[in-house]
């Protein structure tokens, strides 16, 4: 999934395949470093489908652009575009909001790039805020959207 550009271009402050299975794992262990019980990200299986992830949904620290840490958390998800459209973005999101209802966090957030509409109307489907125009996040400039209170 995440070697398709479809998926790719709206990840990170640089976009980049991944093209191998060696840079896939190292990424793997990259995010399983930052996690912990309650953050990090996870693959997403469909109940009614047994078969390999469909995508992953995400709860981690916002990192601000100039590298500086934050308490600011994000949620996030990346999905497989033959699932795209039949609501797992938002039922992923409203699992992982209720996570971090349940972790102690008061509010989230989610960055997306302009022209990633899909991913802005999951952001209203969620009951998300919108911010306006960002740049304050993965050097890029990204709409902000926020959930509070949780």
């Amino acid at each position: 999934m995440y070697s398709r550009e479809d998926v790719y271009r709206f990840l990170g402050s640089t976009p980049r395949p991944v093209d191998s299975l060696e840079e896939a794992a190292e990424r793997i262990g990259r995010w399983q470093a930052r996690a912990t019980p309650s953050r990090g990200l996870w693959a997403v299986l469909r109940i009614d489908h047994p078969g390999p992830p469909i995508g992953t949904v995400l709860l981690v620290p916002l990192p601000r652009t100039d590298g500086q840490a934050t308490d600011v958390h994000e949620i996030g998800w990346h999905f497989h575009p033959d699932v795209w459209g039949h609501g797992f973005a938002a039922e992923a999101g409203t699992a992982v909001i209720d996570l971090a209802r349940d972790t102690g966090l008061t509010e989230v957030r989610a960055v997306v790039f302009l022209d990633n509409q899909a991913s802005v109307r999951v952001c209203e489907r969620l009951g998300m805020s919108g911010r306006g125009l960002t740049r304050e996040w993965y050097d890029a400039s990204m709409l902000e959207f926020v959930q509070y209170p949780l």
